[in-house]
């Protein structure tokens, strides 16, 4: 597997949210192990135990080429989607109107579930007016997540040089 697929930039990610008023937060569950990966790849993902020797059929995290293969399948699988962005396993659904967040989730869950997609339900969010979206709080404008800079406010001077 020797993929070279752009990831998005964060910028354009969240511009891409600007004009929306709802938001859908949704988190694939063990995301890269919904792609099989092809037989070379299998065999170089193969694992020696005292059992035997296993063969990883699945994408797996750590493989230099995981994330761009993944988010090449990603893109694919939600492309034509209305108001729906994927960065990583992290998709967003928005929409202008409540209504309008709900067709677009309802046509992105469709999407999923023809691919056999599963969600990791408990990190979803559905029918947000302000989300954490890549560091960001993501309302009917776009700012730096207040955590962010407590993080920083938080963090011990340096003691030596």
């Amino acid at each position: 597997m020797n993929v070279n697929y752009p990831i998005k930039k964060i910028d354009e990610v969240l511009n891409s949210l600007r004009d929306s008023k709802y938001f859908c937060k949704l988190d694939l569950f063990k995301a890269y192990l919904h792609l099989r990966t092809d037989e070379e790849s299998s065999t170089i993902q193969t694992i020696s135990t005292h059992l035997g020797a296993y063969k990883m059929n699945r994408l797996s995290f750590g493989i230099k080429t995981a994330s761009a293969e993944f988010n090449r399948v990603i893109d694919q699988i939600l492309n034509g989607l209305p108001k729906t962005i994927a960065y990583f396993d992290d998709i967003v659904v928005h929409g202008k109107t409540k209504d309008q967040c709900s067709k677009n989730l309802f046509a992105c869950l469709e999407r999923l579930r023809e691919y056999a997609l599963h969600l990791n339900i408990k990190k979803c969010k559905f029918f947000q007016t302000r989300i954490e979206y890549l560091g960001h709080a993501v309302e009917n404008k776009i700012s730096q997540s207040p955590s962010k800079f407590e993080a920083i406010i938080r963090m011990q001077q340096p003691r030596n040089a």
